[in-house]
């Protein structure tokens, strides 16, 4: 691969083995990045066990047996869920013979649940499919097969010690498509194959039959925030072109309720406004609908929700941070009475502020402690959580952000290993950046940009340049973003470490710290603060 690298795309060097960290493992996904069209997509057989998970779906169909697709109370997991509830309706299934269930997080957690299972089978449901979640759910598929439910788990997540004994579909396994792909881009390659199989569809027949596929994909993917690189910015145009393009139900519902004409990112956020209530969602309903009223019902209470959500969290949020005490290596804060879908909003905007290692901790309603994780850019969450997994219920999530649960009773100790870990853990002042180097040599920052342009996201420390080195390449077509006007506080001669954010607007200047001002490690950056690193 670095030959192909080297010798087809005339990467720099030090950019091949970046590159391949973020996912771009096969000359087809690097031809996706660099050319960002619906052909380019990766053929969905190479996901290992896809091909015999959807044999096992069609087969379900073919008997006509009930199926449940199990989802995740997020707008990945809403729209996941729709994906394959919209292909499974096109395929003839009978409507009384095709669910969904989504656990509430505050009620139940996430993934598989035995009481859910439970339901299922009573419901004569014959085959349940995850959608974003059950990856590590390996009790519960154990317990469904012993009252003869099937399973089939489709997940994004980081790969645990151990899966689950039944076919799992999770492009970290290896294959040649997009390892960074949302949980609704995998339900996506799902959607794919089985239209393949049962009606000869080719990708372009998707788009003109099913459009609202691609909708529900790109509004999943942006929501979920994984990189928009490759197979996902191709997912995500091509939505986002036929949201304006085609009209469904609940396009019509938001010009009547907003006075003009849907846009992709409001259109996000009123999803991700979505909730479970009895494993139902408003979120799902408004996706797939066929009635216009029905979705002018369901976006109205997302709307009133979103509002709510808004003002909520701002609350929450301000209530962390009086309960902030000493920041150290990490930030820990415990919200007892905050509703759970805001953990994760407050860790995210708390680790924004003090690029720390953030852990916000609250409670399920049957008392169960639950915690959201966020690290900053480079770092790793799931080496914290596996360092700490033999006191949680279960755990799991991306490198950036992820989650657990644990017994109350097992709090203290938590905290307790929490404080020893971060103690033991030595953590670099290059973190927060992908590469360090030393001179500015102009094809590695041309080519740098250029990746950036594609949506790659690279962070690169240079050390001791000066500003007018830098500064002399935007006569080579490289644009820096620079919206403190970071380069221009000093004179050019000043020589300065400085590290630059690759992305599809140009390079941002991230963090500066000129070397003769200091003999600290300081930089000034767009948080607004001096970070001693």
């Amino acid at each position: 691969m670095e030959a192909f690298f080297r010798r087809e795309i005339g990467a720099h060097p030090l950019l091949i083995p970046l590159l391949m960290e973020k996912g771009l493992t096969s000359p087809e996904l690097v031809r996706a990045a660099l050319h960002p069209d619906l052909e380019h997509l990766v053929d969905p057989e190479s996901i290992p066990n896809l091909k015999p998970a959807v044999e096992t779906i069609l087969r379900t169909v073919k008997r006509r047996e009930g199926i449940w697709i199990w989802g995740h109370e997020d707008a990945d997991g809403f729209t996941s869920t729709a994906v394959l509830l919209r292909t499974l309706r096109f395929l003839g299934h009978p409507e009384d013979r095709l669910g969904y269930y989504i656990p509430s997080k505050r009620e139940e957690g996430h993934g598989l649940t035995v009481d859910g299972i439970r339901k299922a089978r009573d419901a004569g449901i014959r085959l349940i499919v995850t959608v974003d979640s059950g990856g590590s759910s390996t009790e519960e598929v154990v317990f469904a097969r012993e009252i003869g439910v099937e399973v089939i788990i489709t997940d994004h997540h980081e790969i645990p010690s151990k899966l689950p004994d039944t076919l799992v579909v999770n492009p970290k396994l290896g294959g040649n498509n997009f390892p960074y792909l949302a949980g609704v881009g995998v339900a996506f390659k799902v959607a794919w194959l089985l239209l393949r199989y049962a009606r000869q569809f080719t990708i372009q027949d998707i788009a003109e039959t099913l459009p609202e596929l691609f909708v529900y994909t790109a509004v999943g993917t942006v929501a979920d925030r994984v990189p928009l690189v490759s197979e996902n910015r191709i997912l995500v145009d091509t939505g986002a072109d036929l949201l304006q393009s085609r009209s469904f139900p609940f396009t019509r519902a938001y010009q009547r309720l907003r006075g003009h004409p849907v846009e992709l990112y409001p259109f996000i956020s009123l999803i991700s406004a979505g909730y479970a209530d009895q494993g139902r969602s408003p979120a799902v309903e408004v996706l797939i609908t066929g009635d216009d009223d029905t979705a002018e019902r369901n976006l109205q209470i997302l709307m009133e929700r979103n509002q709510e959500w808004t003002r909520e969290s701002q609350q929450q949020l301000e209530e962390a941070l009086k309960r902030l005490g000493r920041v150290r290596r990490y930030v820990y804060v415990d919200l007892p009475e905050a509703q759970p879908q805001y953990l994760g909003y407050i860790a995210s905007r708390i680790k924004d502020h003090f690029q720390l290692p953030t852990i916000v901790t609250g409670r399920r309603g049957n008392g169960i402690v639950i915690g959201e994780v966020r690290y900053p850019y480079g770092e790793n969450s799931l080496i914290l959580l596996n360092a700490l997994s033999h006191l949680f219920l279960d755990y799991g999530g991306h490198r950036l952000a992820s989650g657990f649960s644990l017994q109350a009773r097992d709090l203290p100790e938590f905290l307790e290993e929490l404080e020893s870990f971060f103690k033991q853990t030595e953590i670099s002042p290059d973190a927060h950046v992908d590469l360090e180097v030393k001179h500015v040599d102009p094809s590695f920052v041309l080519d740098l940009y250029r990746w950036g342009k594609t949506g790659v996201e690279l962070r690169v420390l240079f050390r001791d340049i000066s500003i007018q080195d830098l500064l002399a390449l935007n006569h080579r077509g490289v644009e820096f973003l620079d919206p403190e006007g970071l380069l221009s506080l000093y004179p050019p001669a000043t020589r300065v470490d400085v590290i630059l954010a690759s992305a599809p607007e140009g390079l941002r200047v991230y963090r500066l710290q000129p070397l003769q001002e200091t003999n600290k490690e300081v930089f000034r950056g767009h948080s607004g603060r001096s970070t001693e690193v």
